[in-house]
Formats: structure tokens, sequence, C-alpha cells
């Protein structure tokens, strides 16, 4: 989900600001300051909070030998301190999901419905649909309700206050990448965000135009 990185200060703020958390990010703040902004549904005067989700996932194997594995989806909060995220005994991440695998019996449904083996594309592309698929169910109607209005949730403090999740970032390898996109593993470009082609890689940082000499 696109969010403004573009940082406008307001003549009371000083001019430089240290940037070490996300909750201190020109994205944060300018999403915070968006939230607030909206009038809120049959006139709410709660205080908004913006609550920023930072999601990972990746297929971890379970063993040295065998082929047990999971795939999970860790969820953090970028409200907290990297300094607590980063300590495993602070427990600050939480397991949102863990995305199926495609078994052996997807060869003998598609062979039965195409009367023909599924090929290695067809394959990419139905665990391509399936992670989709666990994503829509995440994404549900409650979800994204909250998402447009907010939540109230009481805190520690006593007080109640709107909380609007927002996605900030979603860490994955390269395959876990391809896949989302549904893209060909190591082809033309290194990424799906990135349209620049391998070949031209070594010229990175480099004046445009400019090639190595």
């Amino acid at each position: 989900m696109p969010f403004e990185t573009s940082f406008q200060a307001s003549p009371n703020e000083p001019a430089e600001r240290v940037y070490s958390e996300l909750y201190t990010s020109p994205a944060m703040i300018n999403e915070h300051r968006k939230i607030a902004s909206v009038p809120r549904l049959n006139g709410c005067t709660l205080e908004t909070i913006t609550a920023s989700i930072m999601l990972w996932s990746d297929s971890t194997h379970l063993a040295s030998f065998g082929t047990a594995s999971l795939w999970p989806i860790y969820m953090y909060f970028g409200n907290q301190s990297k300094y607590v995220r980063g300590k495993p005994l602070c427990f600050a991440a939480h397991h949102l999901a863990y995305i199926p695998k495609l078994t052996d019996t997807i060869q003998d449904f598609y062979q039965q419905a195409f009367e023909k083996p599924a090929t290695a594309e067809v394959l990419t592309h139905c665990r391509h649909e399936l992670m989709q698929a666990i994503w829509l169910l995440l994404v549900d109607d409650d979800f994204m309700h909250a998402y447009e209005f907010g939540i109230v949730i009481e805190f520690l403090d006593g007080i109640c206050r709107r909380v609007f999740p927002r996605f900030f970032t979603y860490s994955t390898d390269y395959p876990e990448k391809t896949l989302l996109a549904c893209i060909k593993f190591l082809a033309k470009c290194p990424c799906p965000r990135c349209l620049i082609p391998k070949a031209k890689i070594g010229e990175l940082g480099t004046r445009a135009g400019q090639a190595l000499s």
C-alpha cells in the first residue's frame, strides 16, 4: 500500500530530525497526520493512533535431514523500538499465519482435470495463487473495516484510542518476492520492483547514461 515518503516540516518544528526508528520516519509521521485529518465516523473525538505493521515471511526447514518445513508469516509493530523488537525474550514477534504448501496430489488433480501433467510454470502459478489466497483470508472484511474506520482499544493508561492498522514493510527473500509477483526466477530484472536489467547492475552508482570504462 503506497505511502507518502516526502516529509514537510511545519515552521514550529526543527529543521533537522534524527531518524532511527520506524515511528520517527517521514512515512509514519505523514500517515499519522493523514489519519488525524480525516473526519471521524459519527463525530468520534478519540485520539487516533497509527499501528504500523511490519511483516516477514520465509519458508523454513525444520531439520537438517528430511523434508519437514514450515512457511510462517511473522508480524511486528513498528510502534515498538527496534531495540525491543530485536530481543527474542521480549516476544515482540507474532505468528500471524502459516502458509500451506502444494501437496503431491496436485499433479493427480491436474492430470484428471486437464488430461496432462502440470508443468513447472503451472505449479509456480498455483503456488502464487495459494499464497495470495492466504492473504485474502487475513485481509478480510473485519480487517478492512478496521483499516478504514479504526478500532477502539483501551490502552494500559486507561485511555481509549482509535487505532488504524497500516502496512509499512513486508520483508521476504528473493524466491518469495518472485512468487508473490509471479515472475520468472532469475529473469531479466533482479526483483519485482526494479526495472534495471541485470546486465546494467554494474553501472549502479555511476552517472546516468555513463558506461563503465
